[in-house]
């Protein structure tokens, strides 16, 4: 049953990218991540007195799931691009790294709660900080774009500003045109297509597959608890780091060392019978693990100047969560095959140095090059 749910919360998420992307460049950050904090907040409320296996996949992996979606990192990252001009990489870095440090924080405090009281406590008491504490937060300090208390983004002039603003109120279908345009663009399938691969090799195989990869290797448990506190750690430096070297940066080079870098940890992985490979793997993978997304999401937003970023990132973010989805499934269908994940490792450490090859074809944006119309054209 958490397997069915589970698959159920992941496809909801990623089909609801492209909406929630949308929803945010017609209405803004702030009222998208209101209200997904809000479904959220009620879902786990409400998912802490159910009692059926339906409500729960009605509640959890349908409602809730839409609220993560609206509240995931295309809202940060679309936000973010609206905001600051100069350092963009660096803030979007700064806001991801989030992740890392929510990661480090609240699952170990849940973990406490469910074995010292219950899953259901665990969920009530996430439920109700999140709807009395950062729905209100949302709600009454953030604000969309700088032009909603009378500022301009950080580094940008008054001009550019102003044909911002200009563009943000372009007609939807105007709008629509220009994204079916986009992605029509080589540059868009450029992204997506290595963002795909992305997903199939960290939330896919990664997440998935890891723990009974090194257990069938003969990894002791305490080891692979090791790996995977060091990949949390090192994930945080990584998206900080990442978002930092954006701004310095090629940024199609800058994914390009990203993707090396894992699939040199795909290669280290063949060497579970080490020790100290596997903590060499865990330091770098979790340096690329969550890494590619500001240099993505920045590309994005350099490329097309902003211009519907948010359904744009929704999009390339579907491609990611279904490679996530490949990722879980065939290296088990591989397993189950052969016996074995070698095949599946070799695969991925391959398909990573061909994304290297493509994303260090994409242009580079710093230097303002390419406008929104000629990228896609191209």
């Amino acid at each position: 049953m958490v397997t069915i749910i589970s698959t159920l919360s992941l496809v909801v998420y990623g089909v609801f990218q492209p909406v929630t992307g949308r929803m945010n460049d017609r209405y803004g950050a702030r009222p998208v991540l209101t209200v997904s904090m809000l479904l959220i907040g009620i879902s786990l409320i409400i998912s802490s007195y159910i009692t059926d296996f339906w409500q729960l996949a009605i509640v959890y992996g349908i409602i809730a799931s839409i609220g993560f979606s609206g509240a995931s990192n295309v809202t940060g990252t679309a936000a973010a691009a609206r905001w600051f001009h100069k350092k963009q990489g660096t803030v979007m870095g700064i806001v991801l790294s989030g992740m890392a440090v929510g990661q480090l924080i609240i699952v170990p405090v849940s973990l406490y709660i469910i074995s010292t009281y219950h899953w259901r406590i665990s969920m009530l008491v996430s439920g109700l900080i999140i709807t009395f504490l950062i729905v209100p937060l949302c709600y009454f300090f953030m604000r969309s774009k700088p032009s909603d208390i009378g500022l301009q983004a950080y580094g940008e002039e008054e001009s550019t500003q102003h044909t911002n603003t200009e563009h943000e109120s372009t007609d939807s279908l105007e709008q629509k045109q220009s994204v079916y345009a986009i992605m029509k663009s080589k540059y868009f399938w450029m992204i997506a297509a290595p963002y795909f691969i992305c997903g199939f090799t960290d939330v896919g195989f990664v997440q998935t597959h890891f723990i009974p990869y090194t257990e069938g290797t003969g990894v002791p448990t305490r080891w692979i608890m090791l790996t995977l506190s060091l990949i949390a750690i090192f994930n945080l430096f990584g998206t900080v780091g990442s978002g930092y070297l954006s701004d310095k940066m090629h940024r199609g080079k800058l994914l390009a060392i990203i993707f090396t870098l894992r699939a040199i940890t795909y290669m280290i992985l063949l060497s579970t019978d080490s020790i100290a490979a596997l903590i060499i793997f865990g330091m770098i993978y979790g340096l690329t693990d969550v890494a590619a997304i500001t240099p993505t999401s920045s590309v994005c937003a350099h490329l097309f100047e902003r211009y519907s970023i948010g359904v744009i990132f929704g999009f390339i973010s579907v491609s990611h969560q279904v490679g996530a989805a490949a990722g879980s499934w065939i290296p088990g269908l591989l397993y189950d095959l052969y016996g074995s994940y070698t095949l599946s490792i070799w695969f991925s450490a391959i398909f990573l140095v061909i994304s290297a090859w493509v994303v260090y074809q994409i242009p580079d944006t710093q230097k303002k090059e390419f406008s929104i119309k000629n990228a896609a054209a191209g």
